[in-house]
């Protein structure tokens, strides 16, 4: 499916995909290089998909030069080597989501293992955890796509794109090599994962647990975003946001809000895992967001540490916060 986007020369391309966020999007950028910011779920569906949307619009795989990756999900880089195989297109990412994907499958693999321990520590029941793993195992051993020959992106980076220039911003949090794209002469952005337009996403933040993926990343993002005066905001997954200074201050208001109910939870004496004060706090969490309700609120509870609002007690068994 492709549409008309308000930018001139941008044509939105949504394809399928397995998860919540569904569907994806890319977006086609004409000019001197055709360019494609993100790709989609490599499947054969969302390809054909992805084909018949290219051909709707008189060009051909072929035609792409050059791809821009927002950050390393496999729903975003799925169709990299079926377009450069077509194409030879060049394929530009941060550093640190080229070193993620140049890592050995089998390394992810055991990472996420690695860590059921710790998640069993913030209270989400063993059997949700070893569930969510065993899914995460499948899913990385079918998608997962390890990228080579890659033109490696930073912070401040511009590139002639359209006519134009895009500028390169890394925004981590919701990956640690997560980047944004600003085109300076219609100020729209392209913000892969970062923001997202569907009901109740944001601030769902990569599961990896290296220091450029917690909170406090994220949030300082979105206050650089949100200093842009973007006209239009193009994300990764959802309809594209036309007040974007609006909707971060929105997304900003509900974290300050979560933070604020936790507080006042631990200030009243609670004591408890992260499942626990998420289950006081939100009452009722859908069972299929359990697990990542839960992880948000550690990485709430996490930045509030930081901050000296609360204190955690980790045994080998529970990681229990409280107030100071």
């Amino acid at each position: 499916m492709t549409r008309l986007s308000t930018a001139p020369g941008i044509r939105t391309i949504t394809t399928p995909a397995l998860f919540p966020l569904n569907p994806v999007n890319a977006y086609l950028i004409d000019g001197d290089v055709l360019t494609l910011i993100d790709t989609g779920l490599d499947t054969d569906t969302a390809w054909e998909a992805f084909r018949d949307a290219i051909s709707g619009l008189r060009r051909r795989i072929s035609d792409i030069g050059r791809i821009i990756l927002t950050h390393g999900h496999i729903d975003h880089i799925g169709f990299v080597e079926r377009i450069r195989d077509e194409s030879g297109a060049s394929v530009s990412i941060h550093a640190e989501e080229a070193r993620y994907l140049a890592t050995d499958i089998e390394e992810h693999v055991a990472a996420a293992w690695d860590n059921i321990p710790f998640f069993c520590r913030m209270g989400i029941p063993k059997r949700d955890v070893e569930r969510m793993v065993r899914l995460f195992t499948s899913i990385t051993r079918r998608f997962f796509l390890p990228l080579g020959d890659v033109v490696l992106l930073d912070d401040g980076d511009v590139l002639e794109c359209g006519g134009g220039e895009l500028s390169v911003l890394h925004t981590p949090g919701h990956t640690p090599g997560s980047i944004s794209l600003q085109d300076l002469e219609s100020g729209v952005v392209f913000c892969g994962d970062h923001i997202t337009s569907l009901p109740g996403s944001n601030g769902l933040v990569d599961m990896r647990m290296g220091p450029d993926s917690d909170l406090r990343h994220y949030l300082s993002s979105l206050k650089k975003l949100a200093g842009l005066s973007s006209s239009a905001i193009y994300p990764g997954h959802g309809e594209m946001i036309a007040a974007p200074q609006d909707f971060i201050e929105d997304i900003l208001s509900r974290h300050e809000d979560t933070a604020r109910r936790i507080g006042k939870l631990l200030d009243a004496g609670f004591e408890g895992t992260p499942a626990a004060i998420a289950s006081a706090v939100f009452l009722e969490i859908p069972r299929e967001m359990f697990s990542h309700t839960v992880f948000g609120v550690y990485r709430v509870l996490a930045l509030m540490e930081g901050e000296g609002r609360t204190v955690s007690l980790e045994t080998e068994d529970t990681i229990v916060f409280k107030g100071i």
